[in-house]
């Protein structure tokens, strides 16, 4: 409380102007060369060759290349609102997914990373064909809805939240076909906090993890940002971080400063797994089964103990 007190009668504070200055600074964007990037992208291909469980972090940098906006870069949501304007909006129904999802699916699918973990909401991952139970969403999807009374999860093509009367209350005004409870979303508002068995679940990969990939976030946003480095307690571990802005993790990580598309192609082309297949799910009104739903709560549990 000394210590606040002392800081709110400094005079020295920065004045607005020097404030935007400063934030300017951290919103800027650093793309590097071909020349810098191929070492680089070789060391990841080497640890991704030599890692026993690979656990990729995905932000809103991912989904740029689909047109739908991050928050801190030049044009993002945040970073709009706070010179006065707005960012432009997009249908998230007719979106497809970008190369680097496409490519993540494909390593998933060759076992070569283990599992993914995201704060988008934007449901690209599986588009893209990633099944439900390799990812965990931790702010929610906006076309899953969840059963309030079983936990069955439903996904569908359209927004799931266009029929809720309040974003407080969550529910959809649908029943879950299983036990006819109510559904609701699984969007994560501010001040709302993780599903218990989705950061329990991201808690079990995190601290299981010997490498961590962090793709397309400044990693500012808790406690999302707190899972990554993890991975450095456990021997060997190692961290990761492609992303065009500076994080406050760079000090401990192999740094890329490259878009996730131009990474994920260079990756690919260095794992010789380039041949991976770009068609979007069509048949996406899935459902998840009962099964995955119980492995989800053993992982929880074993997780908390």
């Amino acid at each position: 409380l000394d210590s606040l007190e002392t800081l709110s009668h400094n005079d020295n504070r920065l004045s607005k102007k020097e404030l935007d200055v400063a934030y300017d600074g951290e919103r800027e964007e650093i793309e590097e060369d071909l020349e810098t990037l191929l070492p680089k992208i070789r060391q990841v291909a080497d640890l991704i060759r030599s890692a026993k469980h690979t656990v990729v972090y995905t932000g809103a940098g991912i989904s740029t290349s689909a047109s739908i906006p991050d928050f801190r870069g030049p044009q993002g949501v945040w970073t709009m609102k706070a010179k006065g304007g707005s960012s432009k909006k997009k249908d998230l129904a007719n979106v497809i997914p970008t190369l680097a999802h496409f490519g993540l699916t494909d390593l998933a699918r060759r076992r070569m990373i283990q599992h993914i973990i995201s704060t988008n909401m934007d449901c690209l991952h599986i588009k893209s064909g990633l099944p439900p139970h390799l990812i965990t969403e931790l702010h929610g999807n906006s076309f899953k809805e969840r059963c309030s009374r079983c936990g069955k999860n439903h996904f569908r093509k359209h927004l799931v939240s266009s029929t809720v009367n309040h974003y407080r209350d969550h529910r959809t005004g649908r029943q879950c076909d299983w036990c006819g409870g109510d559904l609701v979303d699984t969007i994560v508002h501010f001040s709302e906090s993780i599903e218990v068995t989705d950061e329990a679940i991201a808690l079990y990969h995190a601290h299981k993890a010997d490498l961590a990939i962090v793709l397309g976030t400044s990693m500012n946003v808790m406690a999302a940002a707190s899972f990554p480095d993890k991975c450095l307690k456990n021997q060997n571990g190692k961290l990761v971080i492609v992303n065009l802005q500076k994080t406050p993790f760079d000090h401990v990580a192999t740094r890329l400063f490259c878009k996730t598309d131009v990474f994920m192609e260079l990756l690919a082309q260095e794992l010789g797994t380039a041949d991976f297949p770009t068609e979007p799910v069509e048949h996406f009104d899935i459902v998840a089964s009962g099964a995955t739903l119980d492995h989800r709560r053993r992982i929880a549990s074993r997780s908390t103990k």
